[in-house]
């Protein structure tokens, strides 16, 4: 499929943390939010990469017998919900610490930062764990913002 920088989204220009929003069971689609321009952009790279390949999909989006990406999305996105619960119950900077090792760890920031969306301070633990991540795609206390100069 050929790429180019007009009808696609890429992380590493563009906020891809507000324009795709990740779901019960690690399912993935475009955030309903976005602007109608930008809405097919994100779908082309949801579609480039295979985040939404799920067995309850249609045909089409079906993950071949060889592609068990979803259950490893599964897989984090329990986790991930399942600390947040445990966090309630210990909230210590110790257990976020130890949270913030875990999701290291284990990958899938998108997921970790989705579950921790009204933790500013998980947020901020996140972003500072993982190495490289933009933050120019965060506000001060650590919402989402579009990116100057890019499609969002």
């Amino acid at each position: 499929m050929p790429t180019n920088d007009r009808d696609f989204l890429w992380p590493d220009k563009d906020n891809t943390l507000t324009a795709i929003e990740y779901g019960a069971g690690g399912l993935v689609g475009p955030s309903l939010t976005l602007d109608p321009k930008i809405a097919p952009k994100a779908a082309a790279l949801i579609d480039l990469v295979g985040l939404d390949r799920h067995p309850g999909q249609p045909a089409a989006k079906q993950p071949t017998d060889r592609d068990k990406r979803y259950l490893e999305w599964e897989e984090k996105w329990k986790l991930a919900q399942l600390m947040r619960e445990k966090l309630t119950g210990n909230n210590t900077n110790t257990f976020r610490d130890v949270l913030v090792i875990l999701a290291k760890e284990s990958g899938f920031f998108s997921i970790w930062i989705a579950a921790f969306h009204d933790d500013p301070d998980m947020r901020r633990r996140l972003v500072e764990a993982y190495v490289g991540t933009a933050r120019d795609c965060f506000e001060n206390d650590w919402t989402l913002k579009a990116r100057v100069g890019v499609h969002i």
